[in-house]
């Protein structure tokens, strides 16, 4: 299963009932990923999965994965490095698929939060653009020119994903990011305010994570 156009949406344990840019975004397209117990919010949704991928130890209901006899299921130990959402990224990583939204309330344990941020680094850095959705905010990293359109009055804030960034300009913003240069240990840039329909940003250094809260 290969998609050059269409997103995967992954659905984990913790998704969310709802997401910033809502489920009914989802087209005919698109690959479908159930990860784990995110089958029983998947089958809750009414969502139908291509692929079921995990070691299944938190899945509620096995008899779920009878269900959907189309589905490919990909079968893990509990004994593993990966994390089964690491393990769904890496099959799109591998199926050559360009957009990734990870639907999660990041309302779990915070080192299983953490390993999310970790997640989608390593799409981003496979040049992989991946969001993580929850029902208020929308996490990923910023390209060397990222536009994006989002909701007046959302809060937007960036942390340094390497030693130094490095940003040039910005559109949007209240408060503006231009000629600005942070350090890995400073918090430079945290709630600031969107003002516009559409903002741009743009950097010549470094990683760095965007946060946005719809407000």
């Amino acid at each position: 299963m290969t998609s050059d156009t269409g997103t995967a949406w992954l659905f984990p344990n913790h998704t969310p009932p709802s997401i910033v840019s809502g489920y009914q975004s989802i087209s005919a397209n698109d690959t479908i990923i159930a990860i784990d117990n995110g089958l029983s919010y998947l089958h809750r949704l009414q969502i139908q999965p291509h692929l079921i991928v995990g070691d299944m130890d938190s899945l509620q209901d096995k008899r779920l994965l009878d269900e959907y006899p189309d589905a490919i299921i990909e079968r893990y130990p509990s004994a593993k490095n990966e994390t089964d959402t690491e393990l769904a990224v890496c099959w799109c990583i591998e199926h050559q698929i360009k957009n990734i939204v990870i639907c999660n309330d990041m309302r779990g344990r915070l080192d299983h939060c953490l390993g999310l941020i970790q997640n989608l680094l390593k799409a981003f850095e496979a040049g992989i653009s991946c969001r993580i959705e929850t029902p208020d905010s929308i996490i990923r990293f910023l390209d060397e020119d990222t536009i994006m359109d989002l909701p007046l009055g959302s809060a937007l804030s960036l942390v340094p994903y390497s030693d130094e960034i490095h940003l040039d300009h910005s559109e949007g913003l209240e408060y503006s990011l231009h000629n600005l240069h942070i350090h890995r240990s400073e918090s430079r840039a945290i709630s600031n305010r969107i003002v516009a329909d559409k903002i741009r940003i743009t950097k010549s250094l470094g990683t760095v994570l965007c946060i946005v809260t719809i407000l």
